[in-house]
């Protein structure tokens, strides 16, 4: 089936050494904060820094992500310092990829990211060839016995769930007005960004209805059209349409994660 609506796709969140800490002023005392090592969502991030911070000062610190602004929010019923612009880790702090500043943020109880946290992407056009993960199911390692009396015994382990869909008429062209297709002046190169970010099995978040920021699922690229193990992809000219410089995605299948 084709969908009637646009959908949005977050994905870019990496934590490597070079990104990994945060230094802490916490109720009269220093902390290191070290991050593991990583590809995350949004959504994952967040939940990783709370539950880190919590770890090492056994405080109650959250970090909420907002669906529409991207932006994180750190907070503690008690003041805290961020030390990303004097702490001892300050050039390997996590500052940028939480949308902050390589500055100290002091004497509040909550921070706000500056800057959207992660990357974005709008589809210029509605999925096509759409199955969603409720119409796609696959058991894992499934074995169908028959016994001598004509029983039948199911053995699997688990199920999974997929989503399947094409993205078509992605472009840098401009479009009219009235057109279903959206203008995007970096539409190649933003859809490049994603797939090489799926290719690399990192995990992305869908929202299917861009309308509806906070209904969401998370993925890794099972496969393209061009390999099964999805690690390949390939930008399709629509020259059997007359189609110069407009693309499709070929066929993707995404595996949920979540």
């Amino acid at each position: 089936m084709a969908l009637e609506k646009h959908s949005k796709i977050y994905y870019g969140i990496k934590i490597t050494e070079n990104n990994k800490f945060i230094d802490l002023d916490f109720d009269g005392d220093l902390y290191v904060i070290e991050l593991s090592s990583g590809s995350y969502t949004a959504t994952s991030i967040s939940s990783h820094i709370a539950s880190k911070l919590n770890e090492v000062t056994g405080s109650n610190f959250v970090a909420s992500f907002d669906r529409v602004t991207r932006l994180i929010t750190i907070s503690n019923p008690l003041s805290f310092d961020l030390l990303f612009g004097t702490g001892l880790n300050a050039t390997r702090s996590c500052a940028e990829v939480i949308g902050l500043e390589f500055s100290d943020y002091t004497g509040q109880v909550s921070y706000t990211s500056l800057n959207p946290v992660g990357l974005s992407y709008s589809t210029q056009f509605y999925f096509q060839s759409y199955k969603s993960t409720s119409q796609n199911r696959k058991a894992i390692d499934g074995v169908v016995n028959k016994s001598a009396s004509g029983a039948i015994e199911v053995i699997k382990f688990g199920n999974e769930r997929f989503m399947e869909g094409e993205l078509l008429f992605i472009t840098n062209i401009p479009q009219e007005p009235q057109s279903i297709i959206r203008t995007n002046y970096t539409g190649v190169e933003d859809y490049i960004s994603l797939i090489e970010w799926m290719t690399e099995k990192y995990p992305f978040e869908v929202m299917i209805d861009e309308s509806k920021p906070n209904e969401f699922q998370t993925f890794i690229l099972e496969s393209t059209e061009q390999d099964s193990k999805g690690l390949d992809y390939e930008l399709i000219e629509l020259y059997d349409r007359s189609l110069p410089l407009y693309y499709r995605s070929g066929k993707l299948k995404f595996r949920l994660t979540e």
